[in-house]
């Protein structure tokens, strides 16, 4: 069973392999469109990930902090 199923998946490959070589312009095009977009989503997540999770410290002692106008 699994020798048949390598069998199928070096002809598959073969397969990929000619089609690649017979259109060479479609496959930069794919090629360059999977980079793109996995750049893309790698860019935005990493964005992502560091404004909402890990957001910077914008003060260094929040118990010092004081409302101006306001008298109690």
């Amino acid at each position: 069973m699994t020798g048949h199923m390598l069998g199928e998946l070096a002809r598959d490959f073969r397969a990929a392999f000619r089609s690649m070589t017979q259109y060479p312009a479609a496959c930069l095009v794919a090629v360059i469109s999977l980079a793109g977009g996995i750049g893309c989503a790698t860019a935005t997540l990493t964005i992502r990930d560091a404004v909402f999770y890990n957001p910077p410290p914008l003060i260094e002692n929040p118990e010092e902090l004081s409302v101006a106008g306001i008298s109690t």
